[in-house]
């Protein structure tokens, strides 16, 4: 069994030719099962050319602007942040998916960005496969909300205060950004509902 790279990325828009990658994060699960978590962000060398949508659905300003370029955050230590060259972190990342299959939300968008930015630095972008996890997500967010109302009837409620929806789930695209709350206990939500 190839190791599987769990791939999320930010952009500044989604023209791979024209946006940048501002921010790689990767859970690698080895064949014994250990996962390691890995993430940098990598301030855009050109802004400018950013889409003020996608900087707005990615929250770009309401994140911590360190002092240097790029960046290493350290999970273990509470995101700590430490300087890293953007070459060398082109390598690591190059390194991480050589081989491997890629799974991520956004194949459409998130492997051309990786690919241009790992060229780029005069690194290889091969991995072995990729596979779209997109259409699973979806069918996990639907049935989310539909086990929200299925909570609420079991428990003899008339109304649950399940999260609205604004899209259809079924018609959505890739790309498209899924943010649900879920109580840490939903039994006791569902008691005060």
């Amino acid at each position: 069994m190839s190791r599987i790279v769990f791939l999320a990325t930010t952009r500044t828009g989604n023209d791979h030719r024209r946006h940048e990658l501002v921010q790689r994060a990767l859970i690698e699960r080895a064949d014994t099962g250990r996962e390691t978590t890995h993430t940098w962000w990598i301030r855009p060398t050109r802004l400018p050319d950013a889409d003020p949508a996608e900087l707005q659905r990615t929250k770009y300003f309401d994140r911590p602007q360190y002092a240097e370029d790029a960046v290493a955050i350290d999970h273990q230590l509470g995101g700590v942040a430490s300087a890293v060259d953007p070459r060398t972190v082109a390598t690591i990342v190059s390194k991480h998916l050589f081989g491997a299959t890629v799974v991520t939300i956004d194949p459409a968008h998130d492997l051309p960005f990786l690919s241009r930015y790992l060229t780029g630095f005069g690194q290889l972008a091969a991995w072995a496969t990729s596979y779209d996890m997109t259409p699973a997500a979806r069918w996990a967010m639907y049935g989310l909300r539909h086990g929200w109302y299925a909570a609420a009837r079991h428990a003899g409620l008339d109304a649950i205060p399940a999260p609205p929806l604004d899209y259809d789930l079924l018609d959505s695209h890739p790309g498209d950004a899924f943010v649900v709350a879920v109580p840490r206990q939903p039994k006791k939500t569902l008691d005060r509902a």
